[in-house]
């Protein structure tokens, strides 16, 4: 849990224009970016804690709405596989305030991809949405009759396309380099816990012990931190006694 609460205040999840939403194996929403915020018209009461499909609803007064339907099978999917799903474009209106009940009708590309422990076990889906409505909007997209779509309407629908191309391959980007970040926190924490177990010291102690060791040795800090948990793991293996010195040795 402590990993996904860091996830909400990584300075690259809350400053990306991308919209995301991270949501655990229970599927309860546990972080979610400025972005998507502001293209959802949502505060964070009114997402975090509470389970998705309670906090983003099907327009009850729509019987064809699918987007809970659609949006559940595509979790269920990242969550059996451990892959990256991308949904079809999506028909989902959202409220324009919190407290309206009146809503505005949008299209939205949407991809969810799964977020990994040093396991490789999926502890959760970030879920990234692009907003369509504006680069489609004069396109019909369904029409009981024929109809003749005009040449700027092609490009308006073309364009539209490019864009959530455009869009999801920033996403898959942002996905990889929010993985790092989980991945590095992970294994900061056991090196920590490594430190802290042989030194007998505080976790601040310890933290500062790595930062010195990566200063010394001018190594990223993750990778030191990776060495200090392998070679812990493979002494623990072998039975053998190791030590770090302290914070100024």
């Amino acid at each position: 849990m402590t990993l996904l609460q860091d996830l909400d205040r990584d300075p690259l999840f809350r400053s990306t224009d991308a919209a995301y939403l991270v949501v655990d194996t229970e599927l309860v929403i546990r972080a979610v970016n400025p972005a998507y915020l502001r293209v959802t018209a949502r505060t964070p009461d009114d997402l975090l804690g509470r389970p998705v499909f309670e906090a983003l609803p099907d327009d009850p007064d729509d019987p064809e709405a699918d987007a809970v339907a659609n949006l559940s099978a595509s979790l269920a999917a990242v969550l059996g596989t451990g892959r990256r799903h991308r949904m079809s474009l999506q028909r989902y209106d959202v409220g324009r305030a919190a407290r309206s009940r009146r809503r505005a009708g949008r299209y939205w590309a949407p991809v969810n991809s799964p977020l990994v422990d040093d396991r490789g076990r999926t502890v959760a889906v970030l879920h990234h949405t692009e907003d369509m409505t504006a680069a489609i909007d004069g396109v019909v997209l369904v029409r009981p009759a024929p109809v003749t779509v005009t040449g700027e309407q092609w490009q308006t629908l073309v364009a539209a396309l490019a864009k959530e191309t455009l869009a999801h391959a920033e996403a898959c980007t942002t996905v990889a380099q929010l993985r790092e970040a989980l991945e590095s926190r992970v294994v900061l924490e056991q090196a920590k816990g490594v430190m802290v177990a042989l030194r007998g010291c505080a976790p601040e102690e310890a933290f500062e012990s790595l930062r010195a060791l990566a200063r010394r040795s001018s190594r990223r800090l993750h990778d030191v931190a990776r060495e200090v948990v392998d070679t812990a793991a493979g002494v623990v293996r072998g039975g053998a006694v190791i030590t770090y010195p302290r914070r100024g040795d």
